[in-house]
């Protein structure tokens, strides 16, 4: 279900300030700096003219802002070409490397030969791992978060399913609630707090739980539905959305979630900017699900005896016995 990326128009004209943020590609073993400009006025124009590379990290962002402070700047010595030289002179050891192909392999391999190339590798099996791929016909990437919980399936997809419970653990999510249209079709429609300095998003969507076989895994389909509910004062409307929570159930008892999301955030968001800030989208949401399915609530669910709720609702199959 769901990210929210945005950048606004503004009133004021010809401002921009520029500020450092920290990326980690942990799968090359290199770390970057960007500079990063949040663009105020005439967005497209200033874009046009800027060649600066940039980043923007908003939960660093958001956490100089809420405390009143400034942003850091990097100084006018780390210009990108400097940043890039000191990049390139770093070393990292090869016990590093081998760990991280090896885990990579491990717990990734089904992305494989699908043109996913990986963002972030964990080092344990419960970490969660990144990749990104090119889509044809449109500049924005579309990302994947694949992680291994040992919970039962239906611990993950009661989570997925409650949506009260959306704020608690889908990054940025302010609200979800269910929207019937005139011909009696219940959507999906969120609400996302905006990255400073841009307006908050919505999107309107229709979700399907899929299953082939009893007991096996369960694909949690949402494709926007952008035109389907009146528009809100205060909010742009996602024009694209395609996300998907594939819970498939592993031989030793472990569960495996995988995360893809792939969507057009409107507005005034270039294609680079976009693809760079929604790196954050997969790990950010699965990290909010193992916290949900750690609670109480859910971590003591089993398949072999499933919500009754959750089942006839989605027309779900979990065979008696099966744990």
């Amino acid at each position: 279900m769901l990210y929210q990326l945005s950048y606004s128009r503004s009133s004021s004209r010809g401002f921009a300030s520029s500020t450092a943020a920290y990326s980690t590609d942990s799968a090359g073993g290199v770390n970057t700096f960007f500079s990063s400009f949040c663009f105020y006025g005439n967005c497209e124009q200033t874009l046009a003219n800027t060649t600066a590379f940039c980043h923007f990290r908003p939960t660093h962002q958001n956490r100089y802002l809420r405390n009143g402070l400034s942003p850091p700047h990097l100084s006018e010595s780390m210009t990108p070409n400097h940043i890039i030289r000191q990049t390139n002179t770093m070393r990292v050891p090869a016990t590093v490397i081998a760990t991280l192909f090896t885990l990579s392999t491990m717990v990734a391999s089904h992305a494989s030969g699908e043109g996913w190339t990986p963002k972030q590798q964990g080092k344990e099996r419960s970490d969660i791992n990144t990749y990104v791929r090119t889509v044809s016909d449109t500049p924005i990437k579309q990302f994947r978060g694949v992680v291994e919980i040992q919970h039962s399936m239906v611990a993950a997809l009661s989570v997925i399913d409650d949506i009260s419970l959306c704020q608690q653990w889908i990054y940025n999510c302010q609200e979800a609630n269910y929207h019937v249209t005139d011909d009696g079709e219940r959507l999906l429609w969120m609400k996302f707090d905006g990255v400073w300095p841009a307006s908050d998003r919505d999107v309107v969507m229709k979700s399907v739980f899929l299953q082939d076989e009893p007991g096996g895994a369960v694909t949690v389909q949402s494709t926007g539905r952008p035109d389907d509910a009146p528009q809100q004062s205060g909010y742009v409307r996602i024009p694209m959305l395609d996300n998907s929570f594939l819970v498939e159930p592993l031989e030793d008892g472990w569960i495996r979630v995988t995360f893809t999301t792939h969507m057009d955030p409107g507005g005034l968001v270039p294609a680079w900017v976009a693809n760079i800030v929604a790196t954050d989208a997969p790990i950010r949401t699965l990290e909010g699900l193992k916290r949900m399915m750690e609670t109480s609530a859910y971590r003591d669910y089993s398949t072999s005896a499933p919500p009754k709720e959750l089942v006839e609702k989605h027309n779900l199959r979990f065979p008696t016995g099966d744990s």
